[in-house]
């Protein structure tokens, strides 16, 4: 297959009938082209059970609660493809990432449905009112500090000659 270049996206089709074009991070590129290196010209699905036969959606579901059974994770036998789309959506969210990002990343249309896996939305350092009061704090704190050193006794500046207003 050759080396693709960063950054490129093959194209396919999302949720919905959409257009599709994933990102992927160059590992991902390199595992592919070594995997299509071994596989060589053989005709068949890019991706096989291990029977040979094509990945379908019983396969994926299969590999991915064993995966979640050798890994003594609780619950193993409830874990599905979604659960993991579920678990990327809330750590990137939980880790910061903008909102309409992961909306892109999972295919919504409406950005309600992908926050609905921001566990944090409701949380008081996400909130915008007390990042507000953050920036307001700091920015009283760099006045009230330059205040200081230029003027030491704390006296309150004269007000400043009010101008005249036109009518």
């Amino acid at each position: 297959m050759g080396r693709r270049p960063p950054g490129d996206r093959p194209a396919g089709k999302g949720p919905g009938g959409r257009d599709a074009t994933p990102g992927h991070p160059p590992y991902a590129s390199a595992a592919l082209d070594r995997y299509l290196a071994l596989r060589g010209d053989q005709a068949g699905p890019l991706l096989c059970t291990d029977t040979g036969g094509p990945l379908d959606q019983a396969a994926i579901f299969r590999k991915i609660r064993e995966i979640a059974r050798k890994a003594k994770i609780p619950h193993h036998d409830a874990i599905s493809p979604h659960s993991l789309r579920h678990s990327v959506a809330t750590y990137l969210l939980d880790e910061g990432e903008k909102l309409h990002v992961v909306q892109d990343l999972l295919g919504h249309a409406d950005p309600r449905t992908t926050r609905r896996y921001d566990r944090a939305r409701g949380a008081l350092h996400r909130s915008p009112a007390y990042r507000l009061g953050q920036d307001f704090a700091r920015g009283e704190t760099r006045h009230t500090d330059a205040a200081s050193s230029e003027n030491p006794t704390g006296a309150l500046p004269a007000d400043p000659v009010p101008e005249k207003r036109h009518r």
